[in-house]
């Protein structure tokens, strides 16, 4: 009888889930903390300006529109958009392979 009384008493786990979601919230808790420093940082440093500094020998290409270019890409378009519509009001061809 005492054997049964100690056989049906429940045993503790090994690892406690209480323990285990103790330490995951302690870990996202810590992430969390660290991203937020580091977004606070790159803000104040680029709110200084000290990473959009440049000592202004950088020098700068702006490039111009080519009119021309943008027609023919266009005009390309338009043709192949014709075409399809051309494919797709045409009757498809079907052969009959049995022949």
């Amino acid at each position: 009888m005492f054997n049964r009384s100690r056989r049906m008493r429940r045993r503790q786990p090994l690892v406690s889930p209480a323990r285990d979601w103790k330490i995951m919230v302690r870990v996202a808790v810590m992430l969390g903390i660290t991203a937020a420093i580091s977004a606070a940082a790159l803000f104040f440093a680029i709110d200084s300006e000290f990473l959009l500094k440049s000592d202004g020998s950088a020098i700068i290409e702006v490039e111009r529109v080519d009119r021309d270019g943008i027609q023919a890409v266009i005009s390309q378009f338009n043709a192949r958009e014709r075409e399809f519509k051309s494919l797709l009001l045409a009757p498809p061809v079907i052969t009959n392979p049995s022949l």
